[in-house]
């Protein structure tokens, strides 16, 4: 099996310091490969056909300087460069690492004799470098497909860390011109749900605190996932969001999602349904001839048409009309008018 060797691109226009160095890469032994270039032109030659571990180069070349070496790969650097230079100067050394070298050495007969040292160090260096860096894209990445995932939904939504803090929220949750007392400004990023929740008074109190009790449940481990039905009586039409809170799944602390979806209209039909229900029933009490009478009502028959057309004195009528508005539960005209049109629906 072949031993690694590291490659290692030595870019040095004096003769005696680039002999000196092979001499110490020859005596490190066979784990390194050198390559040495005297300009910065022939460096960029050897780059195009292969890339090494490590680039060591002086800093000032005749034709340029060895910072001009130091490539990126989205973000990420090709390959780390140390830079040599004759003189310790400071500025010099910032200049060098702002432009990207991964180290900055002072020349010297010993400093020479330890590149091997300190390039196999700056190799090790550059893969964690590397790796954090693209992990940090990679959740950068992610967060952005997340947020645009979260964002091409109407339902709003919210990530919380273990502790109840507001992480993320997306477009529909910060819409300010929502009528969900449970989210927007005051619910954003880096608030406590919980305690925001908690202060809540006046009629959404109780549901407030069932939302602290649902989320605290799901991270904790309680319940795996709650849900519950909520009625806006702060918002002029009233209305309803189903409340749902799940386990965020992923490296770190426990944490939670909540989702508020607008049911409003779910439950305006699921209403409209149970009223129809019970008026059909309270309709099946009625006689014929109740019903005759409502029907008439309905169509704004006064009681002595009423009774001329069902043959009928107008006090009989007015006894079979106060029946129905009993039957019914209906105290006035419009509200009978309003069971048969829904009736009819």
């Amino acid at each position: 099996m072949k031993n690694f060797e590291m490659t290692i691109l030595l870019v040095e226009d004096q003769p005696a310091h680039a002999k000196l160095i092979e001499r110490a890469f020859e005596s490190a032994g066979s784990g390194f490969r050198l390559s040495v270039a005297s300009s910065l032109r022939e460096a960029q030659k050897l780059l195009t056909s292969s890339t090494p571990d490590v680039v060591i180069a002086d800093l000032e070349l005749p034709d340029g300087r060895g910072t001009d070496l130091i490539r990126h790969d989205r973000g990420v650097p090709a390959f780390p460069v140390v830079v040599l230079t004759s003189h310790g100067n400071e500025q010099v050394a910032v200049e060098a690492m702002k432009a990207g070298a991964l180290d900055y050495v002072v020349k010297s007969s010993a400093v020479m004799r330890d590149l091997p040292r300190i390039a196999a160090a700056a190799i090790r260096e550059w893969t964690h470098l590397v790796e954090r860096r693209r992990a940090e894209m990679a959740r950068t990445q992610s967060l952005r497909l997340l947020e645009g995932v979260l964002d091409s939904l109407s339902a709003q939504v919210a990530v919380l860390d273990d502790n109840g803090m507001i992480l993320m929220v997306n477009s529909a949750w910060a819409n300010e011109s929502s009528p969900n007392p449970f989210s927007g400004k005051a619910f954003g990023v880096t608030v406590n749900y919980l305690s925001a929740c908690a202060n809540v008074t006046g009629e959404m109190e109780p549901a407030a605190h069932a939302i602290v009790a649902g989320v605290r449940d799901v991270i904790t481990g309680i319940q795996s996932q709650f849900c519950v039905e909520v009625q806006c009586y702060d918002t002029p039409d009233q209305r309803w969001y189903q409340v749902e809170v799940s386990p965020f799944s992923g490296a770190g602390a426990a944490r939670a999602v909540v989702l508020f979806e607008d049911i409003s209209e779910r439950k305006q039909t699921e209403n409209e349904a149970r009223d129809r229900a019970i008026h059909c029933e309270r309709l099946a009490t009625l006689s014929d001839r109740e019903h005759e009478v409502m029907t008439m009502v309905v169509a704004g028959k006064a009681n002595k048409v009423i009774a001329r057309d069902l043959g009928r004195s107008e006090k009989t009528v007015e006894k079979h009309r106060a029946n129905v508005m009993k039957k019914l539960k209906v105290r006035t005209i419009a509200d009978l008018v309003r069971i048969a049109v829904s009736i009819e629906r």
